[in-house]
């Protein structure tokens, strides 16, 4: 006999915690047929990064699978009730967990939703249901926010980044110099150092170009890089893909930049011994015969705020394998 199991968070519905807050809430157990027998009903906060590869992943990443444990951030628990038995009807239990780093542990990353690095935060309940029985577990993901996560002695102040693509800086397509169209695209960005919370703005501006142009986009990538011992992985993917203008724009008109990044698919930069979650946008020009000419832009991503992130997570103290 089946119960459901709900968690309710209390004056908190989105599930957005800073690091040191109280997570308080309420797990309620249903048993609509009857009264229902159990070893014992526990809760635990869990926080980890793991290294996730698709099954077409192979090389280098595929070996450092093998190799690469979860790394624990903060891991906590407690019995709700011992062994007994549940009435019919709705029974209630309270519980209140502090979010903080595990002793000796790294810091709290932000949560993060990657290809091969995720960051993960979770409250689990168990219900032990005995012998010849199916225990039950019910989770909720908790999005966890560090405000002033960044590295330890880099400027957050604006960084503008101005470019300018022609034939001769640019390749299209592989082609550079004589065999390209002859085009000139100019560009600012507003800042190349950016609060999470803050929309990335800028302008590109067709200057000239003698191929019709279809297409201006801007592509918001992630950078992630795992390291084991003398092997490293490094893969750029996509995050999302801006249209700013379609069709061949007017020559000499700045064509507006604005994008908002997403949660969960970023993050503020991260940079440890083990792994790197950077990200860059991509300021992609697409012209008629589907030929394409970019400009790549590294962006570091920070989160406003008092705390810092030690440099290269220095207070981590973990063996070669993530063990």
């Amino acid at each position: 006999m089946a119960c459901n199991i709900h968690i309710k968070l209390d004056d908190n519905p989105m599930g957005v915690y800073a690091v040191g807050d109280k997570i308080t809430g309420h797990v309620i157990i249903q048993c609509p047929k009857g009264a229902v027998t159990h070893s014992g009903i526990s809760i635990e906060l869990e926080g980890k990064v793991a290294l996730q590869l698709p099954t077409k992943s192979l090389g280098v990443f595929e070996t450092l699978y093998n190799e690469l444990k979860p790394l624990q951030l903060c891991q906590d628990s407690f019995t709700l009730t011992p062994s007994g038995k549940l009435p019919e009807g709705t029974s209630t239990f309270q519980f209140s967990f502090t979010l903080q780093r595990s002793a000796k542990g790294p810091p709290l990353f932000e949560t993060y939703h990657g290809v091969f690095i995720n960051v993960q935060y979770f409250l689990h309940v168990n219900l032990q249901r005995g012998k010849f029985q199916k225990n039950q577990r019910e989770q909720v993901q908790l999005l966890v926010q560090n405000p002033g996560q960044t590295i330890e002695g880099e400027d957050n102040s604006a960084k503008p980044h101005t470019f300018t693509m022609t034939p001769k800086t640019h390749q299209v397509d592989g082609r550079k110099g004589s065999g390209s169209p002859n085009f000139t695209i100019t560009g600012r960005l507003d800042t190349k150092t950016c609060s999470i919370s803050d929309p990335f703005i800028g302008f590109v501006t067709v200057q000239q170009s003698d191929a019709t142009i279809k297409s201006v986009e801007l592509h918001l990538c992630r950078v992630e890089t795992c390291s084991s011992q003398d092997k490293t992985a490094k893969e750029t993917t996509y995050i999302q893909n801006t249209q700013v203008a379609m069709g061949d724009p007017c020559r000499n008109m700045p064509i507006p930049i604005f994008l908002v990044f997403p949660r969960l698919l970023t993050c503020p930069t991260l940079d440890t011994f083990y792994f790197k979650a950077e990200f860059q946008v991509n300021v992609v020009v697409v012209f008629e015969d589907d030929s394409v000419v970019e400009e790549q832009v590294p962006l570091r991503i920070f989160r406003q705020g008092p705390a810092k992130l030690p440099p290269q997570c220095a207070d981590v103290q973990l063996s070669p394998n993530l063990g």
